[in-house]
C-alpha cells in the first residue's frame, strides 16, 4: 500500500560498499470487486451483455479462460456460502426446473411464483455453480443472481486505461519522493530505535547518501535515407531517450498481395465498411514513406464470425499467395479470436496474419492518428517478413579492438507466473539473437500446465539453447563465439542454483553443436527489476529533486566492492521517480570490462523493433514479453484441437521477428 513509499514485506537485503540495502517488496495488488456477474462480464468482454448477450460458442473459453478461477456468492439469502461456476446453460426463459417429481416450469416462472423474484434479463443464460465440498451437487442460477465474491485477486491483465488510473493514484514525483522521506526521517528519530541499538546499528539522518554517477554516451540508430537521390545511411540522434523515425527502415521487401478481411456477426453497415476500406487505402500510403512498399490494391472480404468460414477463406487466401491478412473483428467473439491468433504465432498457414479490433480503428480515426497506428502495426511486420527497421552497432560499443571482431549472440531468459495465484501454471521464455546486431530474434517458450509454482530452473534448456544456435547458424551461415545471456525472474537466493543448472546445460548445447571446435565464451548477467531502489537528482541551489537522465549508471557504494554489479536507468522516466534496473554479472569468461558490459547493455536497450524510443531493459529481455503473451493466450484456446490434434500444448515454440 501507499504512494510509492509503502509498506511490504522483507525481501532482501544487497551488500553495498557503505553497508546494506533493506529491500522491501510492495507491490501493488489488484482485486475484483463485489460485481453482480452480468456487470463483472460487461467489464471484462467490454460490451454490455444485456444488449449484446454472449455468443454460445464464447461460454466454454470464459469459463476456462477466468470464471473457473472465481469463487461466487448466491444474492438469494444472507446465508454465505462460495460456489464455483462449472458452465453455462440455455436463456433462462427456456431453462426448466422439475417440481413436484415430474412437473416442469421455466426459471423465469419458478422465480417468479416460487420466490417472488422478476428476472430482469431472461433471455441471458443460467450458470451452472456448485459447491467444492460436494461437487456432485449442482444448481443452474439465473446469471442475474450470481456475484463474484469480494477480495479476490485480479487473475486478468490490465488495460491501459486501468494502468493509468493506478499509476495517477500511486506515482510519486521526485520532489515528493524528497520530502516524504525526510519526513519519515524526522518522524521515526531512528538513532533513538531501542532495537537498531541492541543490534549496533547506526542511521545517519543528516542527508541522504549522495552517489557519484556516470552517463553513457548514446549510441546512433541508423535508417536509410528518405529521398531517393540519397543511397547511403541516415543517422537518427537521440534525444531524452527517443528519436523521430523521419526515414526508411534499413531493409524491406515489396508486398505484393495482401487482404483485410473484417469479421463480424452481423453485417457490416456503411460506417464499418467505409473504415475497413480507409485502413487499407492508408496503408500503402503510410508505409511507403519508410520504404515498405505495397501494392495500392488489396484483396477485401466481409465475412461472418464463424470458425468454418474464417478457415476456409483463409485457405483460399493463401492459394492466392497472400503474403499479409488483416483481420479485423467486431464483436467476433474470443473462440474466433484466438483462433486467429492461432494461425498468426503458429504461422501454420505460411503467412503474415494480424487481429485489429474495430474500436481501435474508430479511436484512431482522424488521419494523424491513423497513420501513427499503421506505423506501430508495421514496425513488427517487416521484421517478420526477414526487414531490418533500424540498426544498432553494439558491438561498436566495446572498447577492445579484438572483442570487437567476435562473433556474438544475445540471448534473454524470462521465468514468471502469469499472477501471484498457485493455479496458474508458470512460462519460460527463451529467446536468442539471429545476428550479432541484436536486431531480430528467435524464440522458444515453454508452458507447463502440470507446474503449479514457479520453476526455479528451466527443464530441457540445452534444447532449447541448442535449437536457438541453429538459428543463429542457419541465418548467418556461421556460430557465434561470444554468448551474453541475460537472466531475468531469478529470486536473490536462487544465484547459486541458477549457475549449476543453466550454466552446464548452456555448455552441453555448445557441446553438442560444436563439436571439437572451440566453444564460446559465455557472460552470464541477472536483470532484476523488482526492486524499489529508486534515485533522483538534487540541485542544492534550487533545493529541488528531478530524476536521472537515461542512460545514468551507478556502479559504486552501494553495490559491492569486489562485484560486477550496476544500476542503469536507459530509459526516460515521465511520471514518478527513476527506478533503474539492476544487473548482476555472475559469470563472466569473455574479460568484459565494467564499461564495456554496461555500454553493451545501454546500447541493447536501443534495438527494440517495435518503438523508437530506449527501453528500460535490453531487447532480449524486453522481447519475450510477446513469447509470453502467446503462451497465455495459446493456452487457453480449447478450439486447437479441432483444427490440429497433434498440437502439443505443453510446449510452444515460435518464432518472431
Amino acid at each position: 500500500g501507499g504512494r510509492g513509499i509503502g509498506s511490504g514485506f522483507y525481501q532482501a537485503i544487497v551488500f553495498g560498499e557503505h553497508g546494506p540495502t533493506l529491500n522491501i517488496n510492495n507491490i501493488y495488488r489488484y482485486f475484483y470487486q463485489n460485481y453482480n456477474l452480468i456487470e463483472f462480464l460487461s467489464c471484462y468482454l467490454n460490451y454490455d451483455i444485456r444488449k449484446y448477450g454472449i455468443p454460445p460458442k464464447d461460454h466454454p473459453l470464459l469459463v476456462q479462460n477466468i470464471l473457473m478461477f472465481l469463487w461466487f456468492v448466491i444474492s438469494l439469502s444472507n446465508k454465505i456460502c462460495q460456489y464455483r461456476l462449472k458452465s453455462f446453460g440455455c436463456p433462462a426463459s427456456e431453462h426448466k426446473y422439475t417440481i413436484n417429481g415430474s412437473k416442469q416450469i421455466t426459471a423465469v416462472d419458478y422465480f417468479r411464483d416460487k420466490l417472488n423474484i422478476r428476472l430482469c434479463n431472461p433471455h441471458l443464460p443460467v450458470v451452472e455453480v456448485y459447491n467444492p465440498n460436494d461437487e456432485n451437487q449442482s444448481y443452474f442460477l439465473p446469471i442475474e443472481l450470481v456475484n463474484v465474491d469480494k477480495g479476490q485477486t485480479n487473475l486478468q491483465s490490465l488495460t491501459t486505461a486501468q494502468h493509468a488510473k493506478i499509476e495517477k493514484k500511486t506515482v510519486v514525483s521526485p520532489e515528493e519522493r524528497y520530502k516524504m522521506i525526510r519526513h519519515i526521517d524526522n518522524e521515526r528519530e531512528f538513532n533513538q530505535d531501542l532495537y537498531l541499538k541492541e543490534f549496533g546499528i547506526t542511521v545517519n539522518a543528516d542527508e541522504m547518501i549522495m552517489l557519484p554517477a556516470r552517463i553513457l554516451p548514446r549510441p546512433k540508430i541508423k535508417y536509410k535515407s528518405s529521398h531517393d537521390d540519397l543511397d547511403g545511411n541516415v543517422i537518427e540522434r537521440v534525444q531524452i531517450g527517443k528519436w523521430c523515425l523521419n526515414n526508411r527502415f534499413d531493409k524491406t521487401y515489396e508486398i505484393r498481395t495482401w487482404a483485410v478481411v473484417f469479421v463480424s456477426p452481423h453485417e457490416p453497415n456503411d460506417h464499418q465498411i467505409g473504415l475497413t476500406r480507409k485502413i487499407a487505402q492508408k496503408i500503402p500510403e503510410a508505409m511507403l514513406k519508410y520504404g515498405i512498399r505495397f501494392n495500392p490494391s488489396s484483396i477485401e472480404k466481409f465475412i461472418a464470425a464463424e470458425e468454418e468460414k474464417i478457415l476456409v477463406h483463409t485457405i483460399e487466401l493463401r492459394k492466392r499467395k497472400c503474403e499479409i491478412i488483416f483481420y479485423i473483428l467486431h464483436q467476433a467473439g474470443y473462440c474466433i479470436y484466438y483462433m486467429i491468433k492461432c494461425f498468426e504465432y503458429w504461422k501454420k498457414l505460411g503467412i503474415v496474419i494480424r487481429c485489429i479490433d474495430f474500436k481501435h480503428l474508430e479511436s484512431n480515426n482522424t488521419s494523424s492518428k491513423m497513420n501513427q497506428y499503421v506505423r506501430n502495426l508495421f514496425g513488427i511486420f517487416n521484421t517478420t517478413a526477414d526487414g531490418v527497421n533500424q540498426f544498432v552497432s553494439s558491438i561498436q560499443s566495446l572498447t577492445s579492438p579484438l572483442v570487437q571482431r567476435d562473433i556474438f549472440m544475445f540471448f534473454g531468459i524470462v521465468c514468471t507466473n502469469r499472477t501471484c495465484s498457485r493455479e496458474r501454471p508458470p512460462i519460460v521464455t527463451i529467446i536468442g539473437s539471429k545476428d550479432s546486431t541484436g536486431t531480430k530474434y528467435a524464440d522458444r517458450v515453454q508452458f507447463s500446465p502440470q507446474e503449479k509454482i514457479p520453476l526455479e530452473f528451466i527443464n530441457d534448456l540445452h534444447i532449447y539453447v541448442r535449437e536457438l544456435l541453429c538459428e543463429f547458424s542457419n541465418y548467418n551461415s556461421y556460430l557465434p563465439n561470444k554468448l551474453i545471456l541475460y537472466r531475468a525472474g531469478v529470486d536473490d537466493g536462487s544465484f547459486e542454483k541458477i549457475l549449476d543448472n543453466e550454466l552446464p546445460a548452456i555448455r552441453r548445447a555448445c557441446q553438442e553443436l560444436y563439436g571439437h571446435n572451440p566453444l564460446p565464451k559465455i557472460c552470464f548477467i541477472v536483470v532484476k527489476n523488482d526492486h524499489n531502489t529508486c534515485f533522483f537528482t538534487f540541485d542544492e541551489q534550487s533545493n529541488q529533486a528531478n530524476n536521472v537522465q537515461p542512460g545514468t549508471v551507478i556502479d559504486t557504494d552501494i553495490v559491492l566492492r569486489n562485484g560486477f554489479d550496476f544500476y542503469l536507468n536507459s530509459h526516460t522516466t515521465i511520471p514518478g521517480t527513476s527506478q533503474p534496473t539492476f544487473y548482476q554479472v555472475l559469470y563472466d569468461d569473455i574479460g568484459f570490462t565494467s564499461d564495456d558490459i554496461q555500454q553493451l547493455t545501454y546500447y541493447l536497450c536501443h534495438t527494440d523493433v517495435r518503438c523508437t524510443n530506449v527501453i528500460h531493459v535490453p531487447a532480449p529481455i524486453h522481447c519475450p514479453g510477446d513469447g509470453r503473451r502467446v503462451a497465455l493466450e495459446l493456452s487457453q484456446v480449447i478450439v486447437l484441437s479441432e483444427y490440429d490434434p497433434m498440437l502439443n500444448m505443453n510446449n510452444i515454440f515460435g518464432c518472431f521477428y
